[in-house]
């Protein structure tokens, strides 16, 4: 789960940006949800990832991984590392009852984007998320991720073996019917990364 400081400052200025759309802040698992489904969006158009933070096929749905560890040290006053500390300076998290009287972790800005991190097709994504799944409750958007291939999938591995509950960028492209040839075009580029690292 280590993220370098580029990392940390895109996934960082994807969630600004999203919630610049939600003033008033908008609870943890809707915002995982909206960054899944634009992570899926520009992947299958574009071949590459927006943010650099891998999913997990959670109860709920699709949850990135550093985002969530981060939120979760934020409001349990846990020991952070320093890129944690100040990503989480960015946020304000709170534990607020939702329409339900269940404890949610709220997420709002306390900072701007960067836009220098996020690229024309980046914003055009996040843009067409926010817009078609932006006025969806928490609750429903995770319902519509429990319909995801990529989620039941993985959901279906983890009976096997817990530890296989990483959702990969090909399982994510397959359940949103990307073509073969892109598919084909983002397992090379992962082997090619892989091969550099």
């Amino acid at each position: 789960m280590m993220k370098t400081n580029d990392q940390i400052l895109t996934i960082k200025s994807v969630i600004l940006y999203i919630l610049e759309s939600f003033p008033k802040g908008i609870d943890n698992l809707k915002l995982y949800k909206l960054m899944y489904f634009a992570q899926q969006e520009h992947l299958c158009r574009f071949g590459r990832t927006i943010f650099d933070d891998t999913f997990k096929a959670l109860h709920l749905g699709p949850v990135p991984t550093f985002t969530q560890k981060a939120f979760e040290c934020h409001i349990m006053n846990d020991e952070m590392t320093e890129n944690m500390r100040q990503f989480c300076q960015s946020f304000e998290v709170t534990k607020v009852s939702n329409d339900h009287n269940k404890q949610v972790t709220r997420i709002s800005s306390t900072d701007k984007p960067d836009m220098d991190e996020l690229s024309k097709s980046d914003v055009e994504c996040l843009d067409n998320t926010i817009k078609k799944y932006g006025k969806m409750t928490a609750y429903a958007l995770s319902d519509l991720s429990h319909g995801d291939q990529a989620w039941k999938d993985t959901r279906e591995k983890m009976k096997e073996d817990p530890e296989m509950n990483r959702i990969t960028s090909v399982e994510i492209l397959k359940a949103a019917n990307a073509s073969p040839e892109m598919i084909d075009y983002v397992k090379e580029n992962i082997r090619i990364m892989n091969a550099l690292s």
